[in-house]
């Protein structure tokens, strides 16, 4: 997917994970079973079939590509849907990134939050987000996740522009639309994850 913020938060993090890998084995210690939930293939996890009734068949969502890291207590699990009859552009029509919570996964969620803060804070002095601009009149609106940040799973998930990000006990999730979709797509595959995660 073309995640764009996301991507970029979450890759410093694995990078960050997999530094701190290489130096624990040049110095070499006690081994320690790795920890963590276990591999999850958000393919199987959320089928396509799933996906669409979970977002109200809007989309009509017919398939899913699954991609990501399976090994490793750093795996991730990256699912793209697409769309049977709307244009489908390679970012898909929606899809949701998940990896395991851990310190440098939560190190990520801080950072994104900030930025996503700042930029929230720049999206309230677009013209389309006052409170005198004419939808109507003007022929859009803004969706409802572009002029603030939103929470829409409580305090440990934040939603801006299209992307969520929800932080659980034992993972991060990341949900964003691709080329379709809006605020309550994306808030609704997000809570069916989270079902299905738990």
């Amino acid at each position: 997917m073309a995640w764009k913020a996301v991507a970029a938060a979450l890759a410093l993090a694995l990078a960050a994970t997999f530094a701190a890998s290489a130096d624990a084995k040049k110095k070499p210690k006690h081994k320690v079973a790795p920890t963590g939930p276990a591999y999850v293939n958000c393919g199987k996890l959320m089928p396509a079939a799933a996906a669409d009734a979970a977002t109200g068949g809007t989309l009509d969502l017919t398939s899913v590509t699954v991609s990501g890291y399976p090994k490793g207590p750093s795996w991730s699990s990256d699912c793209t849907y697409h769309s049977g009859t709307l244009s489908d552009p390679p970012a898909g029509a929606i899809g949701f990134n998940l990896i395991p919570s851990s310190a440098m996964s939560k190190k990520a969620y801080a950072r994104a939050l900030a930025s996503y803060t700042k930029a929230a804070a720049q999206n309230a002095t677009r013209p389309e987000c006052q409170p005198d601009w004419d939808a109507q009149k003007e022929g859009f609106g803004p969706e409802a996740d572009e002029c603030q940040l939103l929470h829409p799973l409580g305090a440990n998930s934040f939603e801006l522009t299209g992307y969520l990000w929800i932080l659980t006990p034992k993972y991060l999730v990341t949900v964003a639309r691709g080329g379709h979709g809006d605020a309550a797509t994306v808030q609704a595959l997000g809570k069916a994850v989270l079902v299905k995660l738990h």
